[in-house]
C-alpha cells in the first residue's frame, strides 16, 4: 500500500482530500494545527518513508497577500521548496496545489501555454513555488505535478470567499456585494479532490488547469442561489470594482481530460444546492 503525505490536511481541501485517500491509501497527515509547519524543514524529519507527497498547505486570500506578502513569500514559496526538497531526499512524487496565474486573459478559454499574469503576491508566490519545483524537476529528477485550480467552492469553505460570502447573507435575508459582473470559472470541491487522486496514479509529469470549463458572474451566482433556495431576499450591489479586476477566466481542461483522464462531475447548480444544504 502507497503511503501519502498530506500537507495542508485539516485545511478545506484536506480535510476531504484526507478521508477519500484513506480508503485506498496509508496517508500521513502534516498541518500546523499539529504542530508541523512546513516553513520549518526540521518538522519534515520525524516522516518516514512516502511514495507521494500532496502539498495544500498555504495561504490563499488574495486581499491578505496583499497586506502580508512577505508571509505569503514564507509559506507558498519557501514552504514548498521545503516540500521539494524533502520528496528529492525521500525519492518521492509530489503534487502540488498550484491556482490561477494567467491575470488578464488574452483568449478565453485560457489553457496550460496562456501567458502568465502575477498581478499580486499570492499569483507570485505560487508562480515562484512552481519555478522552484521545475528546478528540482530538471537538475534531480523529481516527478512533479502541477495542479492550476480556478475558482474552488463547497461546503465548509471560509466565508471570505465569493460563494460560502453569499450563501451566509442569504440564510440572512439580505444579500449586499459590489460587483455584479466579474465572472468566475466555479469547481467544486470534490471534483478537485477527484482531481488529485487522478493525479496520484498518473505516471507522468506536467501542469494542468482544474477549472469547470464555464465562467459565471457573481449576479448570475446570486440569482441561482436566490432561486434555489425559494426564499425572498433583498439584493443589493454597490457597483465598486476592485482594482485591477479580471472581468473573465474560463479554464481550458483538455489536457486533464486527456492526460489525467479527470473531468468534472458536479454542474453549477448542483454544486449550489449543495451549499444550501
Amino acid at each position: 500500500m502507497k503511503t501519502v503525505l498530506v500537507t495542508g490536511s485539516d485545511g478545506f481541501v484536506g480535510r476531504l482530500l484526507v478521508a477519500r485517500l484513506r480508503k485506498k491509501f496509508k496517508v500521513v497527515c502534516f498541518d500546523v494545527s499539529h504542530g508541523k509547519d512546513v516553513t520549518r524543514f526540521k518538522d519534515f524529519t520525524s516522516v518516514g518513508k512516502v511514495d507521494v507527497v500532496v502539498h495544500l498547505a498555504g495561504l490563499t486570500f488574495v486581499p491578505d497577500a496583499r497586506d502580508r506578502p512577505l508571509d505569503f513569500f514564507n509559506v507558498n514559496v519557501m514552504g514548498t521548496y521545503n516540500v521539494a526538497e524533502f520528496c528529492r531526499l525521500r525519492k518521492a512524487k509530489l503534487i502540488f496545489a498550484s491556482s490561477y496565474l494567467y491575470g488578464h486573459p488574452t483568449y478565453l478559454p485560457i489553457d496550460e501555454e496562456h501567458p502568465l499574469d502575477l498581478y499580486n503576491p499570492y499569483a507570485m508566490s505560487k508562480y515562484l513555488a512552481e519555478e522552484g519545483i521545475a528546478y528540482y524537476e530538471e537538475e534531480y529528477g523529481l516527478q512533479a505535478i502541477c495542479l492550476r485550480f480556478f475558482n474552488i467552492y463547497g461546503s465548509g469553505q471560509n466565508d471570505n470567499f465569493l460563494i460560502p460570502k453569499i450563501v451566509s447573507q442569504l440564510k440572512k435575508g439580505k444579500i449586499t456585494l459590489h460587483d455584479a459582473k466579474p465572472k468566475r470559472d466555479f469547481v467544486h470541491v470534490e471534483d478537485v479532490v477527484s482531481a488529485y487522486v487522478k493525479a496520484l496514479s498518473f505516471t507522468g509529469s506536467g501542469v494542468f488547469n482544474i477549472g469547470s470549463g464555464k465562467s459565471y458572474s457573481v449576479q448570475e451566482i446570486v440569482d441561482r442561489l436566490v432561486e434555489l433556495s425559494g426564499k425572498k431576499v433583498k439584493v443589493s450591489y454597490s457597483g465598486k470594482r476592485r482594482k485591477n479586476e479580471v472581468m473573465d477566466c474560463v479554464a481550458n481542461i483538455s489536457k486533464a481530460k486527456r492526460l489525467l483522464k479527470w473531468k468534472p462531475s458536479i454542474d453549477i447548480d448542483t454544486g449550489l444546492r449543495m451549499m444550501l444544504g
